[in-house]
C-alpha cells in the first residue's frame, strides 16, 4: 500500500515534489496501488518511484522523470506520457492501452507482457527494451527507434504509421 504522506505531498503539486525529493534524495517514494487516475504530473522527478500496481489511468505525465521506477502491473491507460522518460523503469505487466508515449525514453527498460494496444509510440527511443511477451496491438510507430530482433520478442505485432 502506498505511503500516505508521500501522496500527500505529491499532491501539493510538482515545486513542492520536486523539492521535497531533491532535499530528502535518500527516500523511495512508495505510491504502490495508488489510485491517481486523471492527476496532472508533468514534469514531476519520479525518478525511481515505487508505483507498482498503481492506477494512473487518463492520468497526464509529460516531461516526467520515471526513470529507474517500478512500475510493474500499472494501469496508464489512456495516459499522456509525452516525452517523458522511462529509462531503465519496470513496467512488466503494465496496461498502456491508447497511452500517449510519442518521444519517450523506454530504453533499456523492462516491459514483459506490456500492452501498447492503440498506444501511440512515434518517434520513442525503445533500443534495448525487453519486449518478451509485449502485446503490440494497432500501435503507431512511426519512427520508433526498435530492432527487428525486439520485435520477434513480442506476443503479437500489428502496427499502424
Amino acid at each position: 500500500m502506498a505511503n500516505e504522506q508521500h501522496i500527500e505531498q505529491l499532491k501539493q503539486g510538482v515545486e513542492v515534489w520536486n523539492s521535497w525529493r531533491q532535499t530528502h534524495a535518500e527516500i523511495t517514494p512508495d505510491l504502490d496501488e495508488a489510485d491517481l487516475s486523471e492527476i496532472n504530473l508533468s514534469g514531476f522527478n519520479l525518478r525511481s518511484t515505487n508505483l507498482s500496481s498503481a492506477k494512473l489511468t487518463g492520468a497526464t505525465l509529460e516531461n516526467a522523470d520515471l526513470s529507474w521506477s517500478n512500475l510493474v502491473g500499472v494501469d496508464l491507460s489512456g495516459a499522456r506520457l509525452g516525452n517523458t522518460n522511462f529509462h531503465s523503469a519496470d513496467l512488466s505487466g503494465a496496461l498502456l492501452k491508447e497511452a500517449d508515449l510519442h518521444d519517450d525514453d523506454l530504453s533499456e527498460t523492462t516491459l514483459i507482457d506490456t500492452d501498447f494496444t492503440g498506444a501511440d509510440l512515434s518517434r520513442a527511443n525503445m533500443s534495448e527494451a525487453n519486449l518478451h511477451g509485449a502485446y503490440i496491438k494497432e500501435a503507431n510507430m512511426q519512427d520508433t527507434i526498435i530492432t527487428p530482433e525486439q520485435i520477434k520478442q513480442a506476443r503479437s505485432v500489428n502496427t499502424i504509421h
